[in-house]
């Protein structure tokens, strides 16, 4: 008993895991926004365009815009808070990862499927169902999956992006590197506004030709939260979320430098092909 004692104190506490209220705050904004989001698309596109109130509902639609960069930086912060300082076994990593989201990817897509065919009265076969399920879960073209499919490809690279960011070592040297994922970011969205609409795509990589299913058009908000140091700071973190939503804001706002145009964004595709 007494051995066991002077060993229990002996060892070191354990330090209590930092959480980030405001990683929640943040949730239930972007979440408000998506919602709000796709309503205002709903109320926008049935209105006489050019007008007064049109133009009202068109900034409010576009403006929103910034919750997918939103929920990809929650998405990086809390992945690399949660694994930076962990002992890691990627194989591990993987599989929960995988498991976790992998089957419900698979599974709902074949749901909704067979809800749309129902809902709309169209015909559907086995056979025609299974190649619309495959191109579904190959694409992540339906029923806004596309999210999931970065987060596939986030956790694929996650362990080169962890050693990388253990390689830069003190905070100065994360700080230099956000700045510069900020200036490539504010650099690709300025390409995919003036440039990308323009050219011919015949030929692309699916990733490159629909950019926004691809984990790089993402990359100063998936991976803006580089270590432990760098997270628990709260005004760093905050600057961090300030960043990620500046440059959406850039891209959505109705008459701002990368503004979208007005049939893309009222289109708000389910692919997720472009940022739009």
């Amino acid at each position: 008993m007494a051995n066991s004692t002077t060993q229990t104190a002996s060892q070191p506490p354990k330090k209590k895991r930092v959480y980030l209220y405001e990683v929640d705050l943040m949730r239930v904004i972007f979440i408000f926004g998506v919602l709000a989001n796709h309503a205002t698309s709903t109320v926008t596109t049935p209105m006489t365009a050019q007008s007064g109130p049109w133009y009202i509902m068109l900034g409010t639609h576009l403006i929103l815009h910034f919750t997918r960069m939103g929920f990809m930086f929650v998405s990086g912060l809390v992945l690399f808070l949660g694994h930076y300082n962990k002992n890691r076994n990627w194989p591990q990593f993987w599989y929960k990862r995988y498991k976790g989201s992998g089957i419900p990817y698979l599974v709902w897509n074949g749901v909704f499927l067979l809800d749309t065919a129902w809902v709309t009265g169209a015909a559907i076969t086995p056979s025609s169902w299974f190649h619309q399920w495959i191109d579904a879960v190959l694409h992540a073209d339906q029923f806004y999956m596309y999210y999931l499919l970065v987060m596939f490809q986030l956790y694929l690279i996650f362990p080169i992006l962890v050693w990388f960011l253990h390689k830069l070592g003190s905070l100065r040297n994360h700080l230099i590197l956000l700045v510069i994922s900020g200036g490539i970011q504010l650099a690709f969205l300025a390409w995919a506004k003036y440039v990308f609409p323009y050219i011919s795509h015949a030929g692309w990589p699916y990733m490159f030709a629909n950019y926004g299913n691809f984990i790089g058009s993402y990359q100063s908000t998936s991976s803006a939260a580089p270590s432990r140091p760098f997270t628990t700071n709260r005004w760093s973190s905050f600057c961090k979320v300030v960043l990620s939503g500046f440059t959406a804001s850039l891209r959505c706002w109705p008459s701002g430098p990368l503004a979208c145009s007005t049939s893309t964004c009222l289109s708000s595709s389910s692919t997720g092909t472009t940022l739009n």
